[in-house]
């Protein structure tokens, strides 16, 4: 009776969507405890996680694994690719479908899919062994004292092995091993009493902590082709192999201690201080002191002759979270790069070191009420919050002849204020039929309220084709304003400015005109997020369904660019305003019809070829930029419980079974992008070359003795 443990194990392997590719998972879970004595308890929880990934998706321009990107932007729709699954040719080259020229039978830009999925193969294992240890002592007068050890060990392992064969890389080899070992020791003492006829709860604990984090790396990858096709080794690299390692370490020694009250079952009171050194901060400033203070009412404990009240908490509360920078950012120290004539090549960090940095502070206030009523048949949960970033370390661009360029320093007020609204209930609730329902919605205000003194834009990301979109961070703005560098020249009515050509290209007498003034295209800061969940029962039977929405933000979208500069989007193959399809020439009633002005304001109305109207369009930075919003399915699931009478009745040894098909991203209802699920961007402002999303159907049988 004083000892207990559970061991659960699973297994599952799939194969991806894409041809040659495949998924290995595996779940150990072993949790025990023992009793060894009244006053003494023993506990481990261990968990190892095994995770393979032989050819995942790829997403992003450019990636090699990526055919889509180079399909859905480049690509020509009257191919027929299944034609091309038989890849090879009797002397080992790839087939293709656009050849360079009859004489040259090397693809022309984008190799055969088919052969990329065969010959590109990428290995992704991630091994962690996670476990915590707790040994507790059960002192007099209600005191607890205990020992912690949480460890966190992974390993992560990756390979790529390319054949010869494709235009877009070499046979290649590259191999990397990374091992981290995140190693936790806490004590602990804890205390806990009621007084005054047991209305009053006091409840303290007091910890001492230790982290070490250790973390080792290296790679090596091959140069210029592999000496045998198919030896994958850094010994057959035909130049000389690149080869890296590197380690990482620090620590956090950290004393914290939480304090909560609570008075008759209806006021609380939480405390919590926590003060963290950090090596990875200068010795001056490594020390940094945090905290918070919460408290709540509950308001159901006076109205309880309300019967339709069951639950009532009023709440607030203000709490601090400090944040360090990585690791060997304080002190400056020469790094290696390629060799020069056989020599290793030293240079010295091009930013600016600050010995004096602090850490970054994050102050939260909230206050928010959650209610049951109606028997629990209606609950809600709102929120409203404001949190304020001070410090943030940041890199600013500093004069070259300085000899840097940039200096590291602590800047910024980073300000997140807003409401979250959580709302549910059971509008129908029958013997034999229920339906619940839930919903969430929340709205962020973004604001970057003060950067520094001598910069009041930060660049946040950039990306470039022939001219540059950035990402910026600007005082008095939301953090993730968009810009444009360049695009169609348009008045102050947003009617293109037109000039006379010359060109046939052109086709219709008229062109584009060019502005390469910087253009703020928005945020990528969603004005709203949220979702919301059904289901319905009738007997044993139930049907649910899950969604999530946005609502606003502003990101790029790469695919949609090249798809319509190449021809692949289908609104460049509409019908005009004279029924003839736009490919055709102008000249025989084909073309885009372009309204605009001439460059001295007069109306004009004309004609341009298809080819170059949608080819040049891609320099039109700013309409490359779309709505994030989007309305998607999550999950729709269908389940059914067998009738335990029935199961009695069988006689065969079940006391429950169940049986349930489930289906995971079925419907992206409503995308503002075309062409792409936003919801699937994540946080990414830039949309490179998305992988298609995919939908799982699963069938699920449960079965209990």
């Amino acid at each position: 009776k004083d000892y207990n443990s559970r061991i659960s194990f699973t297994n599952s392997t799939r194969d991806g969507i894409q041809q040659n590719s495949d998924a290995v998972r595996r779940f150990l879970a072993v949790k025990t405890s023992y009793k060894p004595t009244e006053w003494m308890n023993v506990s481990l929880d261990y968990k190892y996680t095994y995770r393979r990934n032989h050819n995942a998706a790829q997403e992003g321009y450019g990636g090699a694994r990526n055919v889509n990107h180079e399909y859905l932007q480049w690509g020509q729709t009257q191919v027929d690719l299944n034609d091309y699954r038989d890849y090879m040719r009797p002397d080992g080259s790839w087939r293709t479908w656009n050849v360079k020229s009859k004489s040259n039978f090397k693809a022309n830009f984008h190799d055969n899919p088919y052969a990329i999925f065969d010959k590109s193969n990428v290995y992704n294992t991630y091994r962690w062994n996670v476990f915590t240890g707790d040994v507790t002592f059960n002192l007099p007068f209600n005191i607890k004292a205990g020992v912690r050890v949480i460890g966190n060990m992974r390993q992560h392992d990756t390979e790529q092995k390319n054949n010869a064969g494709s235009i877009n890389f070499n046979s290649y080899f590259y191999t990397e091993q990374g091992h981290v070992s995140d190693l936790t020791t806490q004590g602990s003492l804890t205390w806990g009493d009621r007084f005054i006829d047991d209305r009053l709860s006091v409840d303290a604990a007091a910890f001492i902590e230790q982290r070490n984090y250790d973390y080792k790396y290296i790679y090596g990858e091959t140069n210029n082709g592999l000496i045998i096709d198919n030896y994958f080794n850094l010994a057959a690299s035909t130049g000389t192999p690149s080869v890296i390692n590197y380690e990482q370490h620090y620590k956090t020694r950290s004393i914290f201690g939480t304090v909560t009250v609570g008075f008759d079952d209806t006021y609380f009171l939480d405390g919590s201080m926590r003060n963290d050194w950090d090596s990875r901060l200068p010795v001056t400033n490594n020390s940094f002191l945090y905290g918070g203070l919460s408290a709540s009412i509950m308001l159901n404990q006076f109205i309880k002759d309300a019967e339709w009240l069951k639950y009532w908490k009023l709440r607030g509360s203000f709490a601090q979270v400090g944040s360090t920078l990585g690791v060997y950012n304080t002190i400056p120290a020469y790094e290696y790069t390629t060799k020069f004539n056989s020599m290793t090549t030293l240079y010295s960090n091009p930013t600016q070191l600050n010995p004096n940095i602090k850490p970054t502070i994050s102050t939260s206030y909230e206050v928010g009420t959650e209610f049951r009523l109606f028997d629990n048949r209606f609950w809600g949960d709102i929120n409203f919050y404001r949190r304020d970033t001070k410090n943030q370390i940041l890199n600013m661009t500093v004069a070259p002849q300085s000899g840097f360029s940039s200096r590291q320093l602590n800047s910024g007020l980073v300000r997140n204020q807003g409401i979250e609204i959580s709302l549910g209930g059971t509008p129908v609730k029958t013997k034999n039929f229920e339906w619940d329902i839930d919903f969430n919605i929340a709205k962020n205000q973004n604001e970057l309220v003060e950067l520094n003194p001598d910069m009041k834009e930060y660049n946040l990301a950039s990306y470039k084709f022939s001219y540059w979109w950035y990402l910026k961070a600007i005082e008095g703005r939301p953090l993730g304003v968009i810009t444009s560098t360049y695009r169609w020249a348009r008045n102050d009515e947003g009617k293109l400015i037109l000039k006379p050509t010359t060109s046939n290209a052109w086709g219709g007498g008229y062109q584009v005109t060019y502005d390469s003034t910087e253009k703020d295209e928005g945020t990528f800061q969603p004005d709203w997020t949220g979702g919301f969940s059904t289901s319905f029962r009738y007997k044993n039977l139930r049907v649910a369904a899950n969604f999530d929405f946005m609502v606003g933000g502003r990101m790029l979208s790469v695919t949609n660019m090249y798809a319509v500069s190449s021809g692949m989007s289908k609104e460049t193959a509409v019908l005009n305003d004279k029924g003839i399809n736009e490919r055709e020439p102008v000249t025989k009633g084909g073309g885009v019809r372009v309204e605009g002005v001439d460059e001295s304001g007069n109306p004009v109305t004309c004609y341009m070829n298809a080819y170059y109207y949608y080819n040049y369009k891609k320099y039109d930075l700013g309409e490359q930029i779309y709505d994030r919003s989007y309305l998607k399915m999550r999950e729709l699931s269908v389940s059914y419980d067998l009738p335990r009478a029935f199961l009695k009745k069988a006689g065969v040894g079940l006391s429950n079974a169940s049986v349930s098909f489930v289906a995971s991203n079925p419907w992206l209802i409503y995308s503002a992008c075309p062409n792409i699920d936003p919801s699937e961007a994540g946080t990414n402002w830039r949309e490179g070359g998305q992988v298609g999303s995919t939908r799982s159907f699963g069938l699920t049988v449960k079965l209990g003795f």
